[in-house]
């Protein structure tokens, strides 16, 4: 346990270095942690990746990429959700079609995070988000080409990285933190939204026991969920995955170069 200790303290200590105001950028949404990385302030959520489904479908016109990257929607694993979820993900949803399903851009509930995307799903997300953001700096003025960064990278966090900011103290002093909220309908448990519920020292939303996260090198999902055991919610409980889980979502960091 010691060795672990000092392990994350050095860890942390290299994540702090050089971080004074001229060596910031700007990038919304986003937490610096050092020069070159920055995290999500929040889990990716459902509005977040309809954006990118609605991208494949609408300009990137790829039938197969859309339906390999939609999320898995069998409603039998959905019970506390039925009356939340179906409602953005259906047939009849007037804003925008996609495959016969649709994610409403206006409804509060697109604030809660994305779940059941896999791995590979994740990794797409992020390959989309890295292509926005040249296309975002490449339309920028000179003046204001300056306050960011042009070469950003997104992708999942190591699970090292995960765990180092995990593990930064919450606002009211504690680590350990489960958030959720009960179907009216059905009175079961399901997450929070994205910008509620636990937020650390450094402004970031819900690292542990709203969603348990995905990181980028281990098969394992961060930081336990809402169905979760109070004491499995901290920044260094784990749970192996072989699929998407009504109860795994996911963030990105972002990498400077």
């Amino acid at each position: 346990m010691k060795s672990f200790s000092l392990l994350l303290a050095l860890f942390l200590c290299h994540f702090s270095h050089g971080q004074t105001a001229k060596n910031r950028k700007q990038l919304p949404g986003f937490v610096q942690i050092n020069d070159t990385l920055f995290i999500a302030t929040t889990e990716t959520s459902i509005r977040d990746y309809s954006y990118f489904l609605l991208y494949l479908h609408d300009f990137k016109k790829d039938s197969a990429m859309l339906a390999a990257c939609m999320p898995e929607t069998n409603y039998t694993d959905w019970t506390a959700w039925d009356s939340y979820y179906s409602k953005l993900i259906k047939y009849d949803n007037p804003l925008y079609e996609i495959k016969d399903r649709a994610i409403s851009f206006t409804s509060v509930m697109g604030y809660l995070p994305v779940v059941n995307i896999d791995k590979r799903q994740a990794n797409e997300y992020c390959a989309f988000k890295t292509a926005d953001y040249k296309k975002f700096f490449s339309k920028l003025r000179p003046g204001k080409k300056k306050k960011f960064s042009e070469n950003v990278t997104f992708r999942l966090p190591t699970s090292q990285e995960w765990i180092a900011i995990a593990s930064t103290p919450l606002k009211n002093g504690n680590i350990v933190c489960r958030e959720y909220y009960k179907n009216d309908t059905t009175g079961q448990l399901m997450p929070g939204s994205i910008y509620e519920g636990c937020v650390n020292s450094q402004g970031v939303y819900n690292l542990t026991g709203n969603v348990a996260e995905l990181v980028g090198d281990t098969d394992y999902a961060y930081g336990g969920s809402y169905k979760d055991p109070i004491d499995h919610c901290n920044a260094t409980s784990g749970k192996r995955f072989e699929q998407g889980d009504h109860s795994i979502g996911f963030r990105l960091v972002a990498v400077i170069r």
